[in-house]
C-alpha cells in the first residue's frame, strides 16, 4: 500500500498566487515581482538569486502545456522543486522518487510533507509595513510574504530595514544595558565618587609629606572603592550578577 502525502505545488507559492488562477494573474503577479526584484531597481545582493528562482517558476506556469504537466505530475522534487521526476521501484511503504533535474532521491511521507510546508511559510514576529499583519518568512526565497490574502504584500530584508520594520545592529554596536539604577541611587553613587576622589587626592598629599605606610594603606583603599563604586555606575548589570552570587551561596 503506497501511503499519501500532499504536494506543495511551489512555483504557486514562488509567485505568491493560488492554483486555480488564469494565466493572466500568473503573468501579473511574475511582473509584479520581477519589476521588484530586477538588478537595475533593487540593490540588494539576494535580488539576482531571487530573480532567478521567481523566472523558473514562471517558465514552468506560463505554459499551458508545461503547466499542465506540472499540476498533473505525481510529485515534486523536495529541494528544486520541479516536477521532473520519476518513480523508482522500491520495497518500502513509500515510493521513491528520482529527480532528473537535480539528481537526488528521496522518499515522500505525509508528516514529513507537512512539516516541509511549516518549515518553507514560517509565521514570524515582524508586522507587514503596509497592513500591520504578521509576516511569513519564505525560507526557499528568503523573503518575507504578508499573511493577509488581500494585501498580498511581498518584502525583502532591504525593504523592511527602509521602511524601519528590521533594525540592523552593527557588529561593533553595544546594545544598550536594559539594566537601569534607580535616579536616587546613580545621585549617591556620582556624591560617593566625587567624594573618593577628594578624599584621595588629600591623602596623597598627606602621604608625600609625612610618608606613613597607614595614610598609604588607606589611600589604596579609598581609590578602590572609588573605582568599585565608578564601575557599578558605569555597568549596573554587576549588580544582578553580585546578587545571583550571593544567592547562589
Amino acid at each position: 500500500m503506497e501511503a499519501h502525502f500532499a504536494r506543495i505545488f511551489r512555483y504557486y507559492q514562488l509567485l505568491g498566487v493560488d492554483k486555480n488562477v488564469t494565466q493572466s494573474e500568473i503573468k501579473k503577479a511574475y511582473r509584479t515581482l520581477a519589476k521588484k526584484f530586477h538588478p537595475d531597481v533593487n540593490k540588494d545582493p539576494s535580488a539576482i538569486g531571487i530573480l532567478k528562482k521567481i523566472n523558473e517558476a514562471y517558465s514552468v506556469l506560463s505554459n499551458p502545456i508545461t503547466r499542465k504537466a506540472y499540476d498533473t505530475s505525481e510529485a515534486e522534487c523536495p529541494k528544486c522543486f520541479t516536477h521532473e521526476v520519476s518513480k523508482v521501484p522500491s520495497t518500502v511503504t513509500s515510493p521513491q522518487w528520482n529527480c532528473k533535474h537535480c539528481g537526488c532521491k528521496f522518499n515522500f511521507y505525509k508528516h514529513e510533507e507537512q512539516g516541509k510546508v511549516k518549515e518553507t511559510l514560517e509565521p514570524t514576529s515582524i508586522i507587514c509595513p503596509r497592513c500591520k499583519n504578521p509576516l511569513l518568512y519564505d525560507n526557499y526565497l528568503t523573503l518575507y510574504r504578508c499573511s493577509n490574502g488581500k494585501c498580498k504584500g511581498v518584502f525583502s530584508h532591504a525593504d523592511l530595514v527602509r521602511s524601519k520594520s528590521i533594525k540592523i545592529v552593527k557588529k561593533n554596536e553595544r546594545t544598550p544595558d536594559k539594566f537601569v539604577l534607580p535616579r536616587g541611587f546613580r545621585l549617591v553613587l556620582k556624591i560617593t565618587i566625587g567624594f573618593s576622589i577628594t578624599l584621595a587626592c588629600s591623602l596623597l598629599f598627606l602621604f608625600f609629606l609625612s610618608e606613613s605606610l597607614l595614610i598609604f594603606g588607606l589611600l589604596l583603599i579609598v581609590v578602590s572603592f572609588a573605582l568599585f563604586s565608578w564601575w557599578i555606575y558605569k555597568y549596573p548589570r554587576i549588580i544582578e550578577y553580585i546578587k545571583s552570587l550571593i544567592l547562589r551561596e
